[in-house]
C-alpha cells in the first residue's frame, strides 16, 4: 500500500490543496508517519482523518500545537 512517504491520501490529491492552503503542515505529515508506523497504514490513516475532522472544531494553531506535543512525547 504505501511507504512512509506515499500514504493513501496522497494518491487522492486532496492533501495538495490542504498543503497549498497551509492546512496540512509538516507537523501533520510527521504525526501521520508516526501513526502509520505505530498502528499500520489503515489505522494510522484513520487516525489522521479523525485529526483532520477535529480541525473543524479547534483553531488550526491549537491542533498543530497538540500534534507537535504528541510527537514530542512519542520520542
Amino acid at each position: 500500500m504505501g511507504d512512509e512517504g506515499g500514504h493513501v491520501l496522497a494518491a487522492g490529491g486532496g492533501d495538495d490543496q490542504a498543503r497549498s492552503a497551509g492546512r496540512f503542515t509538516p507537523v501533520h505529515d510527521a504525526w501521520w508517519a508516526a501513526a502509520v508506523k505505530a498502528h499500520g497504514e489503515r489505522d494510522g490513516t484513520r487516525a489522521l482523518i479523525e485529526v483532520l475532522l477535529l480541525g473543524r472544531h479547534l483553531p488550526h494553531e491549537h491542533l498543530v500545537t497538540g500534534l507537535a506535543a504528541a510527537l514530542k512525547q512519542a520520542l
